[in-house]
């Protein structure tokens, strides 16, 4: 897999660096390495704007994804299976998808008590 080297730029940035609730620019690198990163990948097939290289990148990072349909319509909740092909093709399995989880462990990752 070749990625130009701006994609490789914008993609350290991102996966490096977060801002904070107060528009703080934090350094992931030195916070601790349990940080939580969460990506969607949209189904909706006009939005299938993350590319399934790049969700392989981001799950070497420890991203943890969300599949979503984007469904305004009951027949548009069809499309979950555009973003799990999406899924798939990144190397994406289901202990990497936060809405594939158990009660449980999504509600201890989102500290829900």
């Amino acid at each position: 897999m070749v990625i130009p080297f701006n994609y490789m730029k914008i993609i350290h940035f991102f996966f490096t660096k977060v801002y904070t609730w107060n528009d703080k620019l934090v350094d992931n690198e030195q916070s601790s390495s349990s940080s939580k990163k969460l990506m969607e990948i949209n189904g909706y097939p006009n939005r299938l704007d993350l590319r399934d290289d790049l969700v392989r990148l981001a799950l070497k990072f420890g991203v943890k994804f969300v599949i979503d349909t984007d469904a305004h319509e009951v027949d548009q909740m069809d499309n979950m299976r555009f973003g799990v092909s999406v899924a798939r093709r990144g190397w994406v399995e289901s202990k990497d998808v936060v809405n594939s989880w158990e009660w449980k462990k999504f509600a201890e990752w989102f500290n829900i008590h």
